[in-house]
């Protein structure tokens, strides 16, 4: 009768280890979790774990400290051990799965003579461990824009890519894939009217390349409408 109560003392000790564990593992996840993705507050989210812990420390010192004679030295080395444990796993996780992204544009020479083609390169190359989509407001994911420098904080838009499509596209890449775009900037002038397919004057030029969000509501070279963007400067010169 002793060893069936005995025994049947062990596996509900058992049970209650297994709770607790669950429970700190689960909870040190979503507060780590939580803290990567800053999706709450971090005052409001510290006082809600913080809690929580106690909570949980507390019952297991009734369960396991005062009903089944473990040590306060024990429950603690458990504890942090789950804590550690839960964190390493959620953070594996987190940058497995999380997306990561480089992107870049390129021209073949940063000098030009007045009237050369410029060609460009823009690069979008999935640097994640595991293969990741986006959306994009264009079928061919990337657009262009060539502006003139003429003050340190003011631009002149004089180019833009030709031609695009208006349509929500989803591209996927696996990890080290990459999505390239290359365009030709013949240097004439197609944005502003007055100066329409007329060669442009020698100065410092910006290309600014980048991907329109899907959501954006606009196709607008401003960093908030865009999933992606990259810029680089050239100079363009008289002979």
């Amino acid at each position: 009768m002793r060893k069936n109560r005995s025994m049947k003392e062990n596996r509900k000790s058992k049970f209650h280890i297994f709770l607790f564990s669950a429970a700190i593992f689960i909870l040190t996840s979503i507060a780590y979790a939580e803290s990567l993705t800053y999706a709450f507050s971090p005052i409001l989210l510290a006082f809600i774990f913080v809690a929580a812990f106690f909570l949980l420390l507390a019952f297991a010192h009734d369960f396991l400290v005062a009903k089944f004679n473990w040590s306060a030295k024990k429950l603690l080395l458990l504890t942090l051990g789950l804590i550690l444990s839960a964190a390493l796993v959620t953070q594996t996780v987190w940058a497995i799965t999380t997306p990561s992204w480089s992107f870049s544009v390129a021209t073949d020479k940063p000098t030009y003579s007045r009237g050369e083609n410029v060609k460009i390169t823009a690069t979008l190359k999935n640097t994640g461990f595991i293969s990741h989509s986006f959306k994009s407001k264009i079928s061919d994911a990337v657009l262009v824009l060539v502006s003139q420098v003429v003050h340190p904080t003011d631009e002149i838009s004089v180019w833009w890519t030709p031609s695009w499509n208006e349509e929500i596209t989803e591209f996927s890449l696996s990890p080290g894939q990459t999505l390239q775009r290359s365009f030709t900037w013949d240097q004439t002038n197609t944005a502003n009217p007055q100066f329409w397919n007329q060669t442009y004057m020698p100065g410092t030029y910006r290309i600014f390349a980048f991907i329109p969000d899907a959501n954006a509501e606009a196709i607008a070279p401003d960093y908030g409408s865009n999933l992606f963007y990259a810029s680089i400067y050239i100079s363009i010169t008289q002979s």
